[in-house]
């Protein structure tokens, strides 16, 4: 975290926990980017959440970045299984393999 922060010229102050989703949720909406790592059922929770969110246009878009492997062949499984009022839909959530190449994402496609 300390490295993807410098990348971004950003300095953590402090740590959040948040011990669950409802804790979480009012976090993620004042994030400006939402970057997932691996993880379980909740942080897909999370992701298609967030997605959704994007997707009907509740929230002002922001980008979605799922980091690593995994990510992507969970997509791809979903990816002909949801149903979506256009395929775009799916360009809402962009891959990355690392940390350094989903900092590159946000600072890419962050509204300015």
């Amino acid at each position: 975290v300390a490295r993807f922060c410098r990348d971004l010229e950003l300095s953590l102050t402090h740590p959040v926990q948040a011990r669950d989703l409802f804790a979480r949720l009012p976090l993620m909406f004042d994030a400006d980017a939402w970057v997932a790592f691996s993880g379980g059922a909740g942080t897909l929770a999370e992701i298609a959440l967030g997605w959704n969110l994007v997707q009907t246009r509740s929230v002002e878009p922001r980008p979605i970045v799922l980091v690593g492997d995994r990510w992507g062949r969970a997509l791809d499984a979903l990816r002909p299984l949801l149903l979506v009022r256009d395929q775009s839909d799916f360009d809402l959530v962009r891959r990355a393999g690392s940390a350094d190449e989903a900092a590159d994402l946000v600072l890419d496609l962050a509204p300015r």
